[in-house]
């Protein structure tokens, strides 16, 4: 007999995109804008250092490459206007984001067929809204979960919280027994929603938390979207919208 199903709700980073491809990419883009610029430190140089600096001051701080310029002495910019430097950086950062912010294909065809079925969709994500909306519209998928988009900062409740998904699911009216979460952290999101009694779901494409191991088992763990899809086919009667 089948499982009921009434909505499937995603984590966001790492889960719907690789976050750390993105982000290592822009960075060392951003950095590289410096030295084309005139700064005279090698790339990998710049590189490692931004990359303690948000290992040390979080990748939600807003003066990145600020904190960088301070941990160089000061005769690398005697001809240099430091505002410029760190004004280059940050658009070349944005421009990354222009270019190469791109979800996983196997993500968008998943949505759009559950989508199709007049599904209900969601996304719990933590993070600083304007950022977690921002990843959403640029990658197109806002679309698909609006207005059932839950971000922590905005909740007032963050990861691994069971509150933020309890939450999200009083937000959207639907039982967590019936509901399905999808996300790639085992501490983060896996444990957090087996406690509420949610269908979960590991997907594992390598990203930075492959190897960390929770205090329990997700109920599925899939490579990619497409072996998702089969089992939510297979085994779950989907309750779609009327």
């Amino acid at each position: 007999m089948k499982k009921k199903l009434h909505a499937v709700l995603f984590d966001l980073d790492e889960t719907l995109f690789s976050t750390s491809d993105f982000t290592r990419l822009a960075r060392f883009n951003a950095v590289q804008a410096m030295v084309d610029l005139g700064l005279d430190i090698p790339v990998q140089t710049l590189f490692d250092e931004l990359q303690e600096v948000v290992s040390e001051f979080s990748s939600n701080y807003n003066y990145h490459y600020n904190k960088l310029l301070l941990r160089f002495p000061e005769k690398y910019f005697t001809s240099l206007n430091k505002t410029a430097l760190i004004t280059t950086a940050i658009i070349a950062y944005h421009d990354t984001k222009y270019k190469y912010l791109t979800p996983f294909p196997d993500a968008v065809n998943f949505i759009e067929k559950m989508h199709k079925k007049n599904a209900y969709l969601g996304v719990v994500t933590a993070g600083l809204t304007i950022k977690q909306f921002e990843k959403l519209l640029r990658l197109d998928l806002y679309k698909y979960f609006d207005p059932h988009i839950y971000v922590s900062e905005e909740i007032g409740v963050s990861k691994p919280n069971v509150k933020l998904f309890e939450m999200s699911c009083m937000g959207m009216n639907i039982d967590p027994k019936f509901t399905m979460y999808v996300g790639d952290n085992p501490t983060m999101d896996i444990d957090p929603c087996n406690k509420l009694g949610m269908t979960t779901v590991l997907i594992k494409k390598g990203g930075k938390y492959l190897k960390v191991k929770g205090e329990t088992k997700a109920d599925y763990e899939c490579e990619d979207f497409s072996e998702l899809y089969k089992i939510v086919d297979q085994e779950f009667d989907l309750v779609v919208k009327s």
